[in-house]
């Protein structure tokens, strides 16, 4: 019986450290300040943030020995050049430099992507589109951005539907309005 519970043990602490390693690589990708000035950015900053607490929320647990390498990214278009969440995390701290509205824009569904991918609420990454609000607003006066909210019903004028159904699913992007009140950035959504 001692034997099994030394057994038992053993097999409880490999166990806790395949998962830290895990945590620790992925954690580690939004350490890393991708801004050129050796301090972190407002928008990485909130990507740490909601990047830790997809990892409390979850630990991964549907990730392999290569952590987020081996997750799928839920949704993507045939344009998406990234094939995990890995790549994805990439290709979002890669654009955050680039402050042009299409950019943004692209980067806005990245994150939405994201938190598709990992199953945490849209909440979570509310302080990173924050972020880009703020530096869309910021770079072109008169504009305005709406986000798009599960469960809303779809609205041609200002969503594009991905898919058939008539109330949103997923949010992936937001709708820009110009000074005018004309839409000029029509939010990709998946339906229901």
């Amino acid at each position: 019986m001692i034997i099994v519970c030394i057994l038992l043990s053993c097999l409880a602490c490999s166990l806790a450290l395949v998962l830290f390693a895990r945590l620790q690589k992925a954690g580690s990708m939004v350490s890393i300040s991708r801004s050129g000035t050796g301090t972190a950015t407002q928008f990485e900053i909130a990507l740490r943030r909601f990047m830790a607490k997809a990892i409390d929320s979850n630990m991964l647990d549907q990730s392999g020995s290569r952590g987020l390498a081996d997750l799928d990214v839920r949704y993507k278009e045939a344009h998406d050049s990234f094939g995990n969440v890995e790549q994805l995390l990439q290709a979002i701290l890669d654009s955050a430099q680039d402050n042009k509205m299409q950019n943004q824009v692209q980067l806005s569904k990245y994150l939405y992507q994201l938190q598709y991918s990992l199953a945490v609420p849209i909440s979570g990454v509310q302080e990173c589109l924050n972020v880009i609000i703020g530096r869309l607003m910021s770079g072109q006066a008169g504009i305005q951005v709406k986000l798009v909210q599960e469960g809303e019903l779809v609205d041609m004028k200002m969503m594009f539907p991905l898919n058939s159904g008539s109330r949103v699913r997923q949010p992936l992007g937001i709708v820009i309005y110009d000074p005018e009140g004309k839409v000029v950035n029509k939010a990709k959504v998946l339906c229901y």
